[in-house]
């Protein structure tokens, strides 16, 4: 199972200088208000990404994130008014979306005011790390995207530390970044990647791309994700498809294939072109599918 981590900001109230939403800094809307408007169009599959990715800094990533049905996400938010007013519509939100649990917890002392201790930011992590006793065995996402900048620096600091992986979104570029786990040896840094438990494929290397010389060339770092992807012995297809449900650089599970394993859909996006791609896995369990998602994260985004 996934647990989900994600510092809550003020986005949900700040992009309306950007879209339709009937509120600003200076007329802010009520809990129910914000939670009605958020939901209107999501019963259309085919627009909800776009909605997600739109509507606040945490419905990106946790998009991008792709929570599955025995998942869970937690909220942490600030102590003011704008940080829980955001935390309390989110969280009816993303549980009307993705039918998981979401609980919210206010980090005590982060606020407007500077505390020159830090002692706001140990809250902060004292909170995670106790969910994540709290769900030992889960894989935890560190979702830095939303709050205050030196939360996402706390988050990211945590996640090196007790080995948690740690994800970001721009709110210019729209594209999940994998803050990766360093490995330090003899003044060299190195990246640590995941170990993923899939049974090895029968299918030999050169046999599983189906991708034409042309295609390997449609986006600038197709060529880079492919030759990543082909070193993984659990994948044992790769094709191209006209159209994806996959973010700009991101995964999404698709379907399980004819042979009951699955297979997820990736978009690759250079700024100008756009690739989908569907790869086949020798995976069929619940934990193959999540450490796949994990896996395919950190390749996309290096």
């Amino acid at each position: 199972m996934q647990t989900i981590i994600a510092t809550v900001g003020i986005s949900l109230l700040t992009n309306g200088n950007h879209d339709d939403r009937p509120w600003n800094r200076d007329n802010l809307p009520t809990v129910d208000q914000a939670l009605a408007w958020m939901l209107d169009g999501t019963d259309d599959a085919d627009m909800l990404g776009a909605k997600l990715c739109r509507i606040s800094a945490e419905t990106n990533t946790c998009w991008h994130l792709d929570p599955g049905t025995k998942d869970r996400i937690y909220l942490l938010h600030s102590a003011t008014t704008e940080g829980r007013l955001c935390a309390e519509a989110l969280r009816p939100f993303l549980h009307a979306v993705y039918g998981i649990p979401v609980e919210i917890e206010e980090i005590s002392g982060v606020d407007y005011e500077v505390d020159p201790n830090g002692s706001p930011l140990l809250e902060l992590a004292k909170i995670v790390l106790k969910i994540r006793r709290k769900h030992a065995g889960d894989n935890i996402a560190l979702a830095a995207s939303g709050g205050f900048k030196a939360e996402s620096m706390m988050l990211a600091v945590i996640g090196q530390m007790y080995e948690m992986d740690v994800y970001y979104i721009h709110e210019q570029y729209r594209e999940l970044i994998y803050i990766p786990k360093l490995l330090k040896a003899q003044d060299t840094v190195t990246t640590q990647l995941p170990v993923v438990p899939l049974p090895d494929s029968a299918i030999p290397r050169d046999k599983v791309s189906n991708l034409s010389e042309e295609e390997h060339h449609r986006t600038k770092n197709c060529k880079a994700v492919l030759r990543r992807l082909l070193q993984l012995p659990w994948v044992e297809e790769i094709s191209p498809l006209k159209s994806g449900s996959a973010p700009d650089n991101g995964v999404k599970f698709a379907r399980l294939n004819s042979s009951g394993n699955h297979q997820f859909a990736i978009t690759l996006f250079d700024g100008h072109e756009r690739m989908y791609l569907t790869v086949a896995t020798t995976g069929h369990e619940d934990r193959h599918r999540e450490a796949a998602l994990i896996a395919f994260r950190h390749i996309i985004s290096r």
